[in-house]
């Protein structure tokens, strides 16, 4: 997201707080949002995370993964060595 800086001699705000959006409306409709500093990193912050998480290669599931997955869950954890062995290979 582009920011763009703005003295506080060029407009007329409420103090922001910490945890707190206020919405600003014009003609009953949004027309910005006032966020404490702390927050605006914050939200920066979490928006490069998810930019870069999106840039990760998919993980695939493996072979093994995927039969696992496709078997019945028993109610009881796998402890039988036969059945393991067939599982996992």
């Amino acid at each position: 997201m582009e920011t763009k800086k703005v003295t506080s001699n060029d407009v007329r705000l409420p103090r922001p707080s910490r945890g707190v959006a206020t919405h600003v409306t014009r003609y009953r409709e949004d027309y910005s949002v006032i966020l404490h500093p702390d927050d605006f990193r914050q939200f920066e912050a979490l928006e490069e995370l998810v930019s870069e998480a999106s840039r990760l290669d998919r993980l695939l599931p493996s072979d093994i993964g995927i039969r696992v997955h496709l078997e019945d869950r028993p109610s009881k954890p796998i402890e039988d060595a036969a059945t393991l062995k067939r599982l996992f290979g």
